[in-house]
């Protein structure tokens, strides 16, 4: 299982977060569904493929419930790229889960819903629905039943949009949100209930290794994004004033006067005596 998919179920497995999405999403940032009433479903199926059997396993996925009465299975499924057997895909998941319904000899049947969570930087305009996927003759459409995903572009949202996710994951997608909207990040001083699977996620998405470092910063209770963030600029600040003293150091040493008074006004200069002293 790749390490990134892995970042994903665990910060979306948390109740508290896996509500937030969906609340979000479908009910426009109302509380809807409360994260008590959620209880971790699991549904796989299995495959021929080549003469061995492959396991078809959710992302996540989780079962309302109202005074122990289910109320629906919603899932969640996590796309880094786009993928045209998606509403394939979608209906092998959801059909898992019906199954495990009759399997489970249920008093009462209850629907599935499937959310696709899309984090790419292209478009995905196509192929959210069977008929994307092939041509239908004209004589058996009254017939087809056409399946269509609920897909959601992450990374193409809008900041008023982001602002309806209240969990960690509001995080995320405020992070998408600015870039889209105004390329720059201004990072948020909400705290953070799981910073280390927030950063963790933040470092995958982004591809951005400073994330990778703020892992393993402690300061003690909770903390924001804007914390972690300002914590990298502190040290990276410290860093570069400890490089100027070692190169001062190094140029008054060896009698360099003149490079040493150049080299504190004009950073081109500075820079090419740090590389020239191996300086780093």
């Amino acid at each position: 299982m790749a390490e990134k998919d892995v970042t994903q179920k665990i910060l979306e497995a948390k109740p508290v977060v896996f509500a937030d999405i969906v609340n979000g999403f479908l009910f426009n940032g109302e509380p809807v569904i409360k994260p008590e009433e959620l209880k971790l479903s699991f549904a796989i199926s299995s495959y021929e493929d080549k003469g061995n059997f492959r396991s078809l396993e959710r992302d996540v996925s989780m079962i309302w419930q109202n005074n122990k009465i289910n109320i629906a299975c919603i899932g969640i499924e996590n796309q880094s790229s786009k993928d045209k057997s998606m509403p394939l895909r979608v209906i092998a998941y959801d059909g898992a889960e019906y199954k495990k319904q009759i399997n489970d000899k249920v008093d009462n049947y209850y629907p599935v819903i499937t959310l696709v969570l899309y984090y790419g930087a292209d478009s995905w305009e196509n192929n959210q629905a069977l008929s994307d996927l092939m041509h239908v003759p004209d004589a058996l459409k009254p017939f087809f039943n056409d399946y269509k995903i609920n897909l959601f572009d992450l990374a193409h949202m809008s900041i008023v949009d982001a602002k309806k996710f209240t969990s960690d994951f509001g995080a995320i997608v405020d992070y998408f949100a600015q870039i889209n909207e105004t390329r720059d990040y201004n990072p948020s001083t909400k705290l953070l209930d799981y910073p280390e699977e927030t950063l963790r996620l933040m470092k995958y998405l982004t591809q951005d290794a400073k994330y990778e470092k703020l892992i393993s910063y402690e300061k003690g209770g909770q903390v924001s994004m804007y914390d972690y963030l300002q914590v990298l600029n502190d040290k990276a600040e410290a860093r570069g004033q400890n490089k100027i003293i070692e190169l001062l150091n190094k140029l008054y040493s060896s009698g360099r006067d003149e490079d040493a008074k150049r080299a504190l006004t004009d950073a081109s200069y500075r820079e090419a005596l740090m590389k020239e002293l191996a300086i780093q």
